[in-house]
């Protein structure tokens, strides 16, 4: 699933966390190596599997309506705060009904 971001071009690859919870990196493929975490553990805070906690802030805000691009996602309009003033938003999307998830490939590791 390869996207274009600031003339670059990145390819969306997945693992999973320790929680189950898919781990989603925008990696570049010029320079090899992921670029942007999109996701977050979201520690003591039950969610189902199939949600993805995406990571609204930093780096990622700007990226993110690239990734969404992609159409492969939805956003379910659920919204949770980390930080110790709630001040960084985690929003919570989920895959289109149907998608094959299989087509993300794999995080690589070196």
């Amino acid at each position: 699933m390869e996207f274009d971001f600031r003339r670059k071009k990145f390819e969306l690859q997945k693992t999973l966390y320790s929680d189950g919870h898919i781990a989603l990196g925008a990696f570049n493929t010029e320079k090899k190596s992921i670029d942007y975490v999109l996701t977050i553990v979201v520690p003591n805070f039950t969610f189902p599997n199939d949600k993805i906690a995406i990571k609204t802030w930093g780096g990622n805000k700007k990226i993110l309506h690239s990734v969404y691009n992609l159409g492969i996602f939805n956003d379910t309009c659920v919204r949770g705060y980390a930080g110790s003033f709630r001040t960084k938003v985690i929003e919570f999307w989920e895959f289109i009904e149907d998608f094959d998830i299989s087509r993300i490939p794999k995080i690589k590791t070196q």
